[in-house]
């Protein structure tokens, strides 16, 4: 509140120096229409706006110090002239609505100089007003950018999601009905495999496939240990929803290893063995591997 009182004091006093052309008293005791600035020495905001006044820093004023009085009682005052500096500081102070104000208020040699002022002064202050329109209307480039690229972000996601839920009921399709539906190649039962089982289905795109995908893969597997008798259309079905690959295959023969491979038989870990049935595990796009069913195999010499 200080600066605020001190910034008012030292504009009020250029303002009533404007009606003079040549100096005028700074400061009374009193407020005088003889003075700029009437105050007792006790007050700290009067005190600070008359040493503002005289900063020869600011170059408000020129001033010149007079002793008046009698003998007995001398007085030292300080007389005082708006200088062009003290005329640009009022005129930065006021709104330009208010400059005519000020025009009419100022006499003589004063008025001139603020003639000569106000034009560069109102020309600054509309570069500034340029510039904060320019400014306004880039931010509202962006603003439009980014609504834009937020409704394009939100229809890709509107339009990856109706793919992913036409890949859902293609893959319940692919369950569901008598005849499942192949997204890809046709199952050749007698190789046991899609043609080409890496593109036979459209890879899941976001992390919620991803999770239909492992939840309808895992569940396959479970049935398939419940009713190994369906076998082929459970196999068919795993083409179908993408993301199975086999362990093993019918014949082949392959080193024991009892993490992949499941038997009646009594095996260690490395010897010889014949797949009977194959196994199937899940992997997901993002690299992860869940073994679902164990291959089953068998002694070479059975």
């Amino acid at each position: 509140m200080a600066e605020v009182k001190l910034e008012a004091l030292t504009v009020e006093a250029l303002r009533a120096a404007l009606a003079w052309d040549g100096e005028v008293r700074l400061r009374a005791t009193k407020a005088s229409p003889s003075s700029l600035i009437g105050g007792p020495k006790s007050s700290k905001s009067v005190n600070a706006a008359e040493a503002q006044c005289l900063d020869p820093e600011l170059n408000l004023f020129t001033h010149r110090k007079a002793t008046e009085g009698t003998a007995k009682k001398p007085v030292e005052t300080t007389y005082v002239r708006i200088t062009r500096q003290g005329i640009q500081r009022l005129l930065d102070s006021t709104d330009t609505e208010r400059f005519s104000d000020l025009l009419s208020a100022a006499s003589g040699a004063n008025r001139e100089l603020l003639g000569t002022a106000i034009i560069p002064t109102i020309a600054s202050k509309l570069s500034a007003i340029d510039r904060d329109i320019e400014q306004l209307h880039a931010e509202a480039d962006e603003l439009v950018s980014a609504a834009r690229n937020f409704l394009a972000d939100r229809q890709r996601v509107l339009t990856e999601g109706c793919q992913s839920l036409e890949r859902r009921k293609l893959a319940l399709d692919a369950l569901l009905n008598d005849s499942p539906i192949v997204l890809g190649p046709a199952f050749d039962k007698s190789v046991g495999r899609s043609p080409d089982p890496t593109g036979a289905t459209p890879q899941p795109k976001t992390e919620e496939d991803v999770d239909f995908q492992r939840r309808i893969c895992i569940e396959l597997a479970e049935t398939l240990k419940q009713q190994p008798e369906a076998r082929d259309a459970i196999e068919q079905a795993f083409y179908a929803c993408g993301g199975m690959e086999p362990v093993g295959e019918p014949g082949e023969t392959v080193e024991f290893d009892g993490s992949e491979h499941e038997s009646k038989n009594r095996f260690h870990r490395g010897d010889s063995a014949r797949v009977l049935r194959r196994g199937w595990r899940y992997r997901a796009p993002t690299g992860e591997v869940l073994l679902l069913v164990r291959a089953t195999v068998e002694p070479l010499s059975a």
